[in-house]
């Protein structure tokens, strides 16, 4: 099954449902077959063969998933820029994976038309909502007189489909390459693990462009189900778009779950047609989850574990099984193997904590232009994701963090997961992030960046005593940091390590606001 099918058989199937929901757009299934095959058409007239990579750069809108599928149709390799790009990151990712087409939105183009000198192969750049012009052709024009049939040639299951550019502990990006098997595989196993409907309604406010996007997305259009698109999160409109197009389901991050918890018209709004609420992709506090399981009463939360690299989700906690902790990212999906690893590659038992280590058919087929990466990453058939984890005697599993964020203090390695947990159980705490930072004495010392909760003051030693009753004392934090907010991804909702590592040696965060010893 190619990734195309999948709007090509929903449009045989039930032509006239709702397959996307774009503001006062509603675009049934018959018409986004249409126009997927009218711009897979057009490329090939256009000249771009099969592998070419097609990049477009754009906010959250109807189109964006038109070429997103329509490149895959035409049998190119599809590479998504993310909007919050600087310029010249957009200019290495574009020349990195040599795309022959660069479609952008609106609101980049006159920003990308400075930049077309610097991109060395892209021979097509197509504007979004904007009349042709020299150097620009419309999308509009693109997609005018193309048939809407199916094209004559259809890609292999083997194709690689698409490139996602995810940052790496190097410095560039990577582009993770992956096949149409591999993400019509990764569909199948969300869709029948996380228990989609076809009468699912799924709010995606998040950025198209990850595969936090483009995976959900996906495994909705898998059953038939229906999408709901927002550019953005916005508490308001979310609460109005539940209410008015009944979604059963969202990805909730717990800065969406606390704004929407906090708007002075929560209650106002009915929200009986949600079913599921997944987290996935961020750590979530026990504290946390018991309270938005308040806020939605009924609703089943899915707390999940998923790498890029991995195709997408991989595992899977339903949360209304007491016995299992809420904490747990639970078992494996079906088809996937996990096994915790130390750090040469052997398998650990029970309750010991390791390089959380994956096996199945949605793993990446490689890094792109990459092979020195892509062999560390990929070994002896399992891909070895980066990520820290563990697994009870029960077969769940828990996630501890990142290898790279582990601090390494007077010889001890230090998760910074680990403290962050015990923190957030503080009355006065409403975020934290523990990092470390190069130190003269320790090598790197940990260090807390919290938002306190308003209207409540700390002081180090009330933290310093609240961390010593649960955690060793050399995993005590030897700074702690007093902020407003903490820097996090669009993407994701990840707190920003390394800008925040890079505020703390620069001097920029607040002095004032230091509690130390």
């Amino acid at each position: 099954m190619l990734m195309g099918d999948v709007v090509r058989t929903n449009a045989s199937r039930t032509p006239h449902d709702i397959a996307l929901v774009d503001g006062s757009v509603r675009l049934p299934w018959h018409e986004l077959e249409r126009s997927t095959n009218q711009f897979a058409n057009a490329l090939s007239q256009l000249g771009v063969a099969r592998g070419e990579r097609v990049a477009l750069l754009a906010r959250n809108c109807h189109e964006w998933l038109t070429i997103w599928v329509g490149a895959a149709k035409a049998g190119a390799l599809f590479v998504p820029l993310t909007k919050t790009m600087r310029m010249d990151e957009v200019v290495w990712t574009v020349n990195h994976c040599e795309a022959a087409v660069l479609v952008v939105g609106e609101h980049f183009i006159s920003m990308v038309k400075a930049a077309l000198p610097q991109l060395t192969h892209v021979r097509l750049h197509i504007g979004l909502g904007s009349d042709s012009e020299s150097g620009v052709l419309s999308y509009r024009d693109v997609l005018s007189g193309q048939s809407v049939e199916e094209p004559s040639s259809r890609p292999s299951e083997n194709d690689p489909v698409r490139v996602v550019y995810s940052t790496g502990s190097t410095g560039r990006p990577k582009g993770i390459i992956l096949t149409h098997r591999q993400v019509v595989h990764s569909a199948l196993v969300t869709a029948l693990g996380m228990r989609h409907r076809d009468d699912d309604i799924r709010l995606i406010y998040g950025p198209m462009s990850h595969n936090g996007g483009m995976g959900p997305a996906l495994s909705t259009w898998i059953v038939g189900g229906r999408i709901v698109l927002h550019d953005g999160f916005d508490a308001q409109r979310a609460l109005e778009d539940i209410e008015r197009e009944g979604v059963t389901t969202f990805t909730g991050f717990p800065s969406v779950l606390q704004a929407l918890g906090a708007h002075p018209d929560f209650g106002r709004f009915s929200k009986s047609s949600l079913r599921t609420i997944s987290i996935a992709g961020t750590a979530m506090a026990h504290r946390n989850f018991e309270e938005a399981m308040k806020l939605f009463p009924g609703v089943e939360f899915q707390h999940s574990y998923g790498a890029t690299e991995g195709g997408g989700l991989s595992t899977v906690n339903f949360c209304g099984d007491a016995t299992v902790p809420i904490t747990s990212v639970g078992k494996p999906l079906p088809g996937i193997e996990i096994r915790i690893c130390d750090e040469r590659g052997i398998p650990q038992p029970a309750g010991a904590v390791g390089e959380i280590c994956l096996k199945t058919d949605s793993v990446m087929a490689g890094y792109y232009r990459d092979p020195d990466e892509t062999e560390r990453a990929l070994r002896n058939g399992w891909l070895h994701t980066g990520d820290l984890g563990s697994m009870d005697q029960s077969g769940h599993f828990y996630v501890s963090g990142r290898l790279k964020d582990i601090v390494k203090s007077g010889g001890e390695s230090i998760s910074p997961l680990e403290v962050e947990e015990i923190l957030q159980q503080h009355p006065w705490v409403r975020e934290v992030a523990v990092l470390g930072v190069p130190d003269d004495k320790w090598g790197e010392a940990v260090v807390a960046v919290i938002v306190p909760v308003p209207g409540h003051s700390l002081s180090y030693g009330d933290l310093a005593r609240f961390c010593d009753a649960s955690l060793s004392s050399f995993k005590r934090p030897k700074r702690v940091y007093l902020v407003d907010s903490l820097p996090r991804s669009a993407a994701l909702d990840k707190v920003l390590r390394g800008e925040l590592r890079q505020q703390i040696v620069s001097g920029a965060l607040d002095a004032d606001r230091l509690l130390s010893p």
